[in-house]
């Protein structure tokens, strides 16, 4: 299994230095198709959600390197197929556990997440994620931006007056180039966006050229969403939600915008657009910095954002992304920092850290602490914890040879995971001669992650006279989010009454 998931990080890491590839050689034209191409957009409607997308067509056929186009098209559809084994799917039994009783920024970074995933996320929340987030629109681009398309997703969630703006991260090669994009910066005087990041900045100008804003989000964010709208991302959509906030704050009601030229090619004509909303927050995993000047909310005087920036950085190991930025002298938006790891670090707003943290990386870039399961394990544990109680246990059978024992049982419980270690074993204290004992005693699961099986073993304690005896095991698995209270059987027609149940930090 581990050496399935090294080779699916190499497949991952060989995409993007292919892409990367394809970046440099795109500057002189080599591997770049000549056509003739129209662009089309359409909105599709159904269910009360609204896609829209965008694509390139191509009336000729590449001149050079045909095979090129096989090939990344290949590596594309291999690294967003990786992605989802090594990231989407295993975010999954996170975000299932989250509830409207969780932290609000636990909400946030799960919505950041659920972007990668929407499908999933429609068919199995149906009714609403998390006491009520539910999908009203989403925007796919997949614009072709090299040889193969990209997959820029924006998603605007709502519960009740509230709404979140999701910005999805690199999902392929094209976002690769996006990524690498740098070598100019661009600045938007109108919002407040100085010296931004060209490729991030794309990916913004893009979404507010395309009719999704025009028709779609910006009426929905206008008319229903007086309780604060949040824009959050992840990874490059991390950026990009940062470069959203400050530009929209920053513009008032309407906001005129450049053409967007990409490749020699005009994919948007500039225009002017509503802009009539306010963002409340920003918060964001695993972002890379998206300017050379720090972003400030003109709503605010003192140009702070309410929200949070989360990074993973262990004295050892680290997540690259957003320390990539620092050295080529990029800062955040102001806003709060947080460094997650076993003693979480905050950076308050108005420091200087926040817009720069992180400044040193560590030993090892760990390309694993970059995906949301990463991040959204970390939070979860930073803000929750899991109680079992060990309520009490009925019909524990006799000692079936105990010449020089009591004939009852000296029953106690240890609880530890079935399908995981946790390093720590939990025990309550023994009952002595007791076929129904009561011990009602709780031990916050320390080590707990959603997904775990916790096992609760009843042993019959034999000492001096021989090793003890099992006397039956519960599992407790699929409690998540509401937890379990009740009567579980054991062997020998015995039962054990156990509750385990999450509370928020």
């Amino acid at each position: 299994r581990s050496g399935l998931c090294d080779a699916m990080a190499r497949a991952k890491f060989l995409s993007f230095f292919v892409a990367l590839a394809y970046v440099e050689a795109g500057e002189s034209g080599a591997f770049l198709p000549k056509t003739n191409s129209s662009i089309s957009s359409t909105v599709v409607q159904g269910s009360g959600i609204s896609i829209a997308s965008e694509r390139r067509t191509q009336s000729e056929s590449v001149e050079k390197l045909p095979d090129v186009v096989f090939i990344g098209d290949f590596l594309d559809m291999a690294g967003k197929e990786i992605a989802k084994q090594i990231a989407y799917i295993p975010a999954r039994k996170y975000l299932d556990a989250v509830t409207g009783s969780s932290a609000f920024a636990v909400q946030m970074a799960g919505l950041a997440s659920w972007c990668y995933d929407l499908d999933y996320f429609k068919s199995t929340w149906p009714n609403g994620w998390a006491g009520g987030w539910e999908l009203v629109a989403e925007y796919v681009n997949d614009t072709e931006s090299l040889v193969v398309p990209g997959h820029d997703v924006v998603a605007l969630f709502a519960k009740d007056d509230k709404c979140a703006i999701s910005f999805s991260g690199t999902h392929g090669l094209a976002d690769w180039s996006t990524n690498f994009n740098a070598k100019t910066k661009v600045s938007l005087p109108e919002c407040g966006l100085i010296q931004a990041h060209e490729g991030f900045f794309e990916v913004f100008l893009q979404f507010l050229l395309n009719e999704a804003w025009t028709d779609e989000f910006e009426p929905y964010l206008e008319n229903n969403c007086s309780g604060g709208i949040y824009s959050v991302g992840h990874s490059q959509g991390a950026a990009v939600a940062e470069i959203f906030a400050a530009c929209i704050n920053g513009a008032g009601e309407t906001l005129t915008l450049p053409d967007l030229v990409r490749w020699g090619k005009l994919v948007h004509q500039g225009g002017v657009r509503n802009t009539n909303v306010e963002v409340s927050g920003i918060y964001t995993l695993a972002g890379p910095a998206p300017a050379w000047s720090a972003l400030t909310n003109r709503l605010d005087p003192n140009g702070i954002f309410q929200g949070v920036r989360y990074f993973n950085k262990d004295p050892w190991s680290f997540d690259p992304v957003p320390w990539m930025t620092y050295p080529m002298g990029m800062k955040h938006a102001k806003y709060a920092a947080v460094k997650l790891n076993d003693n979480p670090q905050e950076y308050a707003a108005d420091t200087d850290d926040a817009i720069n943290v992180p400044r040193f990386p560590s030993f090892v870039p760990e390309i694993f602490q970059h995906l949301p399961p990463s991040y959204m394990q970390r939070l979860m544990r930073g803000s929750r914890k899991a109680t079992l109680k060990v309520q009490r246990a009925w019909a524990l059978p006799d000692r079936s040879n105990a010449p020089f024992n009591n004939p009852k049982p000296d029953p106690y419980v240890v609880v530890d995971a079935k399908n995981r270690i946790w390093g720590e074993v939990y025990r309550t204290e023994t009952k002595k001669a007791a076929t129904d004992p009561t011990w009602d005693e709780s031990f916050v699961l320390e080590k707990y992650e959603p997904g775990d099986e916790v096992q609760v073993t009843v042993f019959d304690e034999q000492h001096p006279w021989g090793q003890d005896q099992k006397l039956g095991t519960v599992i407790l698995k699929n409690f998540e989010p509401w937890g379990f209270e009740g009567w579980r059987p054991l062997y020998h027609g015995a039962w054990l009454k156990v509750a385990i149940w999450m509370s928020h930090i």
